[in-house]
């Protein structure tokens, strides 16, 4: 099942998979932009040594990056990712992922409750690519990640 959920997620991202280097999820000049720049800014903050604070943002004070409202766990792995893949890469990888990954849960939590094996997949698949979903994760890498909410 995540299989087929993977390919409705290269349809729905086409192109995206020919090159997550090249390409950001979602409308140019959009808030993928801001997204990345997040990313970057967290991987230079660990690599400069002063985690979670920006010199450049809020100038001359700097801000404390660990304030914001993102989940630890979500940020630990954007931050892995992002100092593995770099940060439009990682960016590109969290959005695609949040489709099948959305889709698998709700597809989970329906043959839990009994339904067939059919019912179920397509209540994953109408969970995990509603509109809300392909528009937040176009910009907000956060709000997309509604794998957990079925389980």
């Amino acid at each position: 099942m995540f299989l087929g959920y993977l390919v409705l997620t290269v349809v729905a991202t086409w192109p995206l998979i020919l090159d997550p280097a090249g390409h950001i999820y979602g409308k140019p000049g959009g808030d993928g932009i801001g997204g990345i720049a997040y990313f970057q800014t967290w991987r230079d903050s660990i690599l400069s040594g002063h985690p979670g604070f920006d010199g450049s943002l809020s100038y001359p004070f700097g801000t404390n990056l660990r304030t914001d409202a993102v989940p630890p766990l979500y940020l630990a792995l954007e931050l892995l990712m992002s100092l593995v893949m770099g940060s439009p890469v990682a960016y590109n990888a969290l959005a695609f992922l949040s489709f099948p990954l959305s889709a698998m849960g709700c597809y989970l939590l329906a043959r839990f409750l009994r339904l067939n094996p059919a019912p179920a997949a397509a209540a994953g698949t109408f969970f995990g690519f509603t509109a809300y979903h392909a528009a937040h994760a176009a910009g907000h890498t956060t709000l997309p990640h509604t794998e957990v909410f079925p389980l």
